[in-house]
């Protein structure tokens, strides 16, 4: 039977801690991004100046489980601020699960003892290499954009031919495309530009 030690537990309950604070301000600085509107899409949704690095910081940095919590937790809280009619099967396509998938950023992290041992988040994240990290992003992305797909043709495919499609599959895809991959494009250039300034650092912290 095995045993926690004092110790053991502090630095569990530490972690839970820093899991638990930076998973609120993630929360809070990806909720003011997102209301930031670069781009107002003509059919609906909009772009932001990358409302979902917080959140997929959250999974490089904690791990897959915490990672989608975090993102469920955004998600109603996105419904909260800006209610929309919907049904129950709707809200849970559109707002935990769209947003939670965003954790599954959190599959490409490093192992847990190696992010365990490392306190500061953004070096945490800085352990991910660079094409695991993209790779991750896009995927998580990706994953959340499925989500929206299924319940645009499911629940607005009725809306298709006030747009011009006959297909309810085809109005979702290209509705859901019209933000998804300009939000997309914009993370990964900030993807580009942390690289750049964070990776490069480290380098440098390595050679001196």
């Amino acid at each position: 039977m095995s045993t926690i030690t004092p110790e053991l537990s502090t630095r569990k309950n530490r972690e839970t801690l820093l899991t638990l604070t930076t998973g609120g301000v993630c929360i809070a600085l990806a909720t003011i991004l997102s209301m930031i509107k670069l781009w107002q899409a003509p059919m609906g949704g909009s772009v932001t100046p990358g409302s979902m690095l917080p959140l997929l910081i959250c999974g490089f940095a904690f791990g897959p489980v915490w990672g989608c919590g975090i993102g469920v937790v955004y998600g109603i809280l996105q419904y909260i601020l800006d209610p929309f009619p919907l049904t129950v099967f709707s809200f849970l396509l559109d707002y935990p699960l769209a947003f939670g998938a965003l954790g599954l950023a959190g599959l490409f992290a490093t192992p847990k003892l190696q992010r365990l041992a490392q306190r500061n988040i953004l070096r945490r994240v800085g352990l991910v290499r660079f094409p695991r990290l993209l790779l991750g992003s896009v995927i998580a992305v990706l994953a959340r954009a499925c989500f929206h797909f299924l319940s645009g043709f499911i629940f607005y495919g009725s809306y298709a031919a006030d747009y011009g499609y006959s297909s309810p599959v085809l109005y979702s895809l290209v509705y859901q495309a019209q933000y998804i991959l300009p939000e997309l494009a914009i993370l990964i250039v900030l993807l580009v530009v942390i690289k750049r300034i964070f990776y490069g650092q480290t380098a440098r912290n390595k050679a001196a």
